[in-house]
């Protein structure tokens, strides 16, 4: 190894060792030098190791943070206008005849729809094939229990109407004549479907809000 020195106003020394070259520059002052260079390292540090979160966001960035609050807001909005409901057609509600319930092994005479305390209802009444002489009510819509529920009237006068309706009580009449009835326990198909004659005329009522036929 060799040491030499190079003139000049201030020293500077090279130090040559195997294939590494390593320049140390030596100034007349090198606290001076120390004191300049270290701002700009202090710089460069912060620079590095700022987090991405304090780092300006590029133009060209998609606005997350304001679509987030948008979709929020209209969550918020949503929420006081609460569930939609589908709004029954006028020609809908009251009386219609005839109508129809899936599993139902039996015959509509006629429905009711209507609302009661804001609640949307459909009764149907009328007969099961295997006994005319029942008459029988059907809530569709509006059961508390979420599904068609069945009420058979406490006598058996005959197949099953609505007359009217008043202040969430529907007034149930039976009637008379001669009705279909399904005898499936007779082995003779011949003999399976006769008519069945009923006296009709009685009179009921069914509370819509406590779900009771008497």
């Amino acid at each position: 190894m060799r040491l030499s020195r190079t003139p000049g106003p201030a020293p500077v020394w090279v130090e040559i060792a195997s294939a590494t070259l390593l320049v140390i520059l030596l100034t007349a002052s090198p606290g001076r030098a120390t004191e300049q260079a270290a701002p700009a390292v202090a710089q460069s540090a912060n620079a590095t190791a700022a987090p991405p979160a304090n780092r300006a966001p590029s133009p060209d960035a998609a606005p997350a943070a304001a679509m987030t609050r948008e979709q929020l807001l209209q969550t918020i909005e949503n929420s006081r206008q609460g569930p939609k409901v589908r709004s029954i057609p006028a020609d809908e509600l009251g009386f219609q005849e005839g109508g129809e319930v899936a599993g139902f092994a039996g015959e509509v005479l006629n429905t009711w729809s209507g609302y009661v305390d804001g609640r949307y209802y459909r009764v149907e009444a009328g007969y099961a094939f295997k006994d005319p002489r029942v008459g029988v009510v059907i809530v569709v819509n509006g059961s508390a229990a979420g599904r068609a529920s069945f009420y058979a009237t406490p006598g058996l006068t005959g197949p099953a109407y609505i007359a009217s309706a008043k202040d969430g009580v529907l007034t149930v009449k039976t009637r008379s004549g001669q009705f279909l009835q399904d005898h499936q326990n007779d082995s003779d198909d011949a003999n399976r479907f006769l008519d069945a004659v009923v006296p009709g005329g009685a009179v009921y009522h069914f509370d819509l809000r406590k779900e009771q036929l008497y």
